[in-house]
C-alpha cells in the first residue's frame, strides 16, 4: 500500500481540498484516479511539506490583542519590564502573521485534516474495489468448474484484506485526529487565511505604536509627575481631614454609654466615624460619635451593616443609640 504522504504528492491538494468541500469529504474513485494520473504538479510532495501549518500559539495571536485593549488606558503606568515583556511578544506574533502572508500556499490545520480525511476514504474505497475484483476472479474457478482457490491467487487475495485492514485502521484514525480538532476551543480568531493574517498585523500595528508611546521616557516622566502630584493631593487631603475630625472631636460628648455594645466607654474613649472616610464618609457632628475602645477595633473602617454582622450585633439597636445622640445613620 502507498503510504499517504505519496499519494498527497501525487495529486492536487487544491483541487482535492474543493472537491472534498464540494462532495462532503468524498470522492468518487474514478474521479481520483483521474485526478492522480493528470500530476500537475512535478514536485507537489515536496511542497506539501514546505507548507506552513498554524503556529501552535495561534490562539494566543488574539487573546494578546485583547488584554492590551483591555488595558489600554493603563499602559503608561505599568512598568517597563511589563511593556517590554508585551512588545517583545506583539512582535513575535506580527512577524509570524507576515511569515504566513508571504508563505507560498498557506494550509489551515482544519483544510490539511479535511483533504487527509478525503484521501483515506479514497484510498480505503480503491483498496476496497481491488480486493472485490480480485476475490471475484479468485473465485470463478470454484464457481464455475468446482475447482478450489489456486494458492497463488489466495495469498494475493489475503494481502489484500490486510492492505484493507490497514486503510481502516488509518482512516480510523485520521477521523479521530479530525474530531479531536473539532473538539478543540474554537479560535475567536483564527489566522487561517492571509486575510485574517493581514488583518491581525493592522489591528496589533497599532497596539504596538500604543506600547512605544507608554515606553518613551516624555510619557513616562509625565506618568511619574502626576503620580507625585497625586499622592500629594491625597496626602494634603487626609492631613486637612485629620485637622478638621481632631476640631470635631472637641465638640463630642463623652457622657454616653458606647452606642455600639451599650457599654460604658472606659477611661479612654475613642471617636469613631459611623460612616467609614474610606467610604466617603465625613468628619462632621453628625458622622462622629465616641464608642469604647473594643468596639473601635472591631469596626476600624467597616460600615454599621459588616460591623454588625461581624461583631454579632443587633444592628437596629445601634441605630436607635446613634439617633439618640443625634446622629445621622
Amino acid at each position: 500500500m502507498k503510504p499517504l504522504q505519496e499519494l498527497q504528492g501525487q495529486c492536487s491538494s487544491a483541487r482535492l481540498g474543493l472537491l472534498g468541500l464540494s462532495y462532503g469529504h468524498r470522492i468518487p474513485v474514478e474521479t481520483l484516479r483521474n485526478l492522480m494520473a493528470q500530476k500537475r504538479y512535478k514536485n507537489q510532495k515536496s511542497s506539501w511539506k514546505a507548507r506552513p501549518s498554524l503556529p501552535p500559539s495561534t490562539p494566543e495571536f488574539y487573546g494578546l490583542l485583547d488584554l492590551l485593549g483591555s488595558i489600554r488606558d493603563d499602559l503608561p503606568r505599568k512598568s517597563e519590564n511589563v511593556l517590554n515583556g508585551y512588545a517583545r511578544t506583539l512582535e513575535d506574533n506580527i512577524q509570524a502573521a507576515i511569515d504566513l502572508i508571504h508563505a507560498p500556499a498557506f494550509v489551515s490545520q482544519e483544510r490539511e485534516a479535511a483533504v487527509r480525511l478525503t484521501l483515506a476514504q479514497a484510498n480505503l474505497s480503491r483498496k476496497q474495489e481491488e480486493r472485490n475484483a480480485h476475490h471475484q476472479k479468485a473465485s470463478l474457478p470454484a464457481r464455475w468448474f468446482g475447482r478450489s482457490i489456486p494458492a497463488s491467487l489466495q495469498q494475493e487475495l489475503d494481502a489484500l484484506n490486510l492492505e484493507v485492514k490497514e486503510a481502516e485502521r488509518h482512516l480510523a484514525a485520521v477521523q479521530a485526529q479530525e474530531a479531536s480538532l473539532k473538539l478543540q476551543a474554537p479560535r475567536r480568531y483564527p489566522l487561517d487565511s492571509k486575510e485574517h493574517a493581514r488583518r491581525f498585523v493592522a489591528q496589533a500595528s497599532e497596539f504596538r505604536t500604543l506600547l512605544y508611546q507608554a515606553l518613551s521616557p516624555t510619557v513616562r516622566q509625565a506618568e511619574q509627575a502626576r503620580l507625585i502630584r497625586d499622592r500629594a493631593l491625597a496626602a494634603a487631603h487626609q492631613e486637612q481631614s485629620r485637622s478638621l475630625a481632631e476640631s470635631v472631636k472637641k465638640r463630642l460628648r463623652k457622657d454616653h454609654p458606647c452606642p455600639y455594645c451599650g457599654g460604658a466607654l472606659g477611661s479612654v474613649p475613642h471617636a469613631d466615624h459611623i460612616h467609614p472616610v474610606v467610604h466617603g464618609g465625613l468628619s462632621v457632628d453628625e458622622n462622629m460619635v465616641y464608642v469604647c475602645g473594643s468596639c473601635n477595633l472591631q469596626k476600624s473602617d467597616l460600615t454599621l451593616r459588616e460591623f454588625a454582622r461581624k461583631a454579632g450585633r443587633n444592628r437596629e439597636e445601634i441605630e436607635r443609640r446613634l439617633e439618640k445622640l443625634g446622629k445621622r445613620v
